[in-house]
């Protein structure tokens, strides 16, 4: 009998929530990227990956700062595996055209990471703006 009626509490219960749903915890906002995300997602890694190659070629081997943004990026973008292929890709592309331009540390080295610095900002600023209205 008690379990009767346990039985009849439950299906109650169930029912009361389906017939309310103004109860019901709201669904999560979406929220609509621009169409030319991947692009700048492309860019900012590109900035990473030059800001992993001059900080690197200046204080040494075990700065990996940048490298460790770019993986953080990676875990919260969680890309497709074609996405994932073009941003790791651009991260090469960027760490490869510094050395190529910079290979020793000298004062211009700090004048482009100022310059791949305010890229950065910009392009995370972009990203970030359709989840800031």
């Amino acid at each position: 009998m008690v379990r009767v009626l346990m039985r009849i509490m439950a299906v109650t219960m169930l029912a009361g929530s389906l017939a309310f749903p103004a109860f019901a915890a709201p669904p999560p906002k979406t929220v609509l990227r621009p169409p030319n995300t991947a692009r700048t997602l492309e860019q900012l890694a590109e900035t990473l990956g030059s800001m992993h190659y001059l900080t690197m070629v200046c204080d040494g081997r075990q700065s990996q700062y940048w490298r460790q943004r770019m993986v953080e990026l990676l875990k919260l973008e969680n890309p497709d595996p074609w996405l994932m292929d073009r941003l790791t890709a651009a991260f090469n592309y960027g760490y490869r055209t510094q050395r190529a331009y910079y290979p020793v540390c000298n004062p211009q080295v700090e004048a482009q990471k100022e310059r791949k610095s305010r890229q950065g900002h910009f392009l995370s600023s972009a990203l970030a703006d359709p989840y800031l209205h």
